[in-house]
């Protein structure tokens, strides 16, 4: 007796319309994990934004500093030069009147000179 195999007649789109969904479900899952990496990365985005604005107003504030130490060992270095110029003067003055110190200090560095006056217009 041979047992003959009852004839196939089923149809293949049951099996595609499975593979579809599970591509579908894949494709669904793909995309949920990707909109949370992209939040992620947004919130890493703006947190490193506020770093990097912080760092330049840190960076501006010290540029002021750095400027303000400049102006004052330029004044430091002006002031310096002034009292070697009057200590100078001053020995070659002492050496004129015969060992003497001078009557009168020499003005100093700092003080401003006399403003000229505007040209008439």
């Amino acid at each position: 007796m041979s047992q003959e195999m009852p004839p196939r007649g089923g149809s293949v789109w049951p099996v595609i319309t499975i593979i579809i969904g599970v591509i579908a479900l894949a494709l669904a899952g793909w995309d949920a994990m990707l909109a949370h990496s992209n939040k992620e990365l947004g919130k890493k985005n703006k947190d490193l934004e506020q770093r990097i604005t912080k760092a330049e107003e840190r960076v501006v504030k010290l540029e002021g500093t750095v400027a303000a130490l400049d102006r004052k060992a330029k004044d430091e270095e002006a002031a310096a030069a002034a009292a070697r110029r009057r200590a100078r003067a001053a020995e070659r003055n002492a050496e004129g009147n015969g060992g003497k110190a001078p009557e009168k200090a020499p003005e100093k560095a700092t003080d401003k000179a006399p403003e000229k006056a505007a040209p008439p217009k």
